[in-house]
């Protein structure tokens, strides 16, 4: 998987290309990192248009993001998942934590 990372507005939108997976998450995590270090950890975006799988150890990165984004009031959204991933997204009950928009332009 391919990860960057840009901003939009106020928010850090990272796009996520390829699988989100148990062997790529270390790569969200790093800029996860990275924007808290930069005191940037306020509000997040994942860019899903060209992600085309995630496994249960995203998730758990998605909702360790909202837990470190909630002491700060900060916001994370997702946006313009594929079928397939926005199915797995409501069968687990993550589109009642975060947010899920059509586009980044939605931000």
């Amino acid at each position: 998987m391919n990860v960057t990372r840009r901003a939009v507005n106020d928010w850090q939108v990272l796009k996520l290309d390829g699988r989100f997976v148990v062997k790529t998450l270390m790569d969200v995590r790093k800029e996860i990192d990275a924007i808290e270090a930069e005191g940037n950890l306020h509000k997040v975006a994942f860019d899903m248009t060209d992600t085309n799988y995630l496994d249960s150890s995203a998730l758990t990165v998605m909702i360790n993001l909202i837990n470190r984004l909630k002491p700060n009031d900060g916001t994370f959204v997702i946006c313009n998942p594929n079928k397939d991933v926005a199915e797995v997204l409501s069968i687990v009950g993550f589109d009642h934590m975060a947010k899920i928009l059509p586009s980044v332009d939605s931000l």
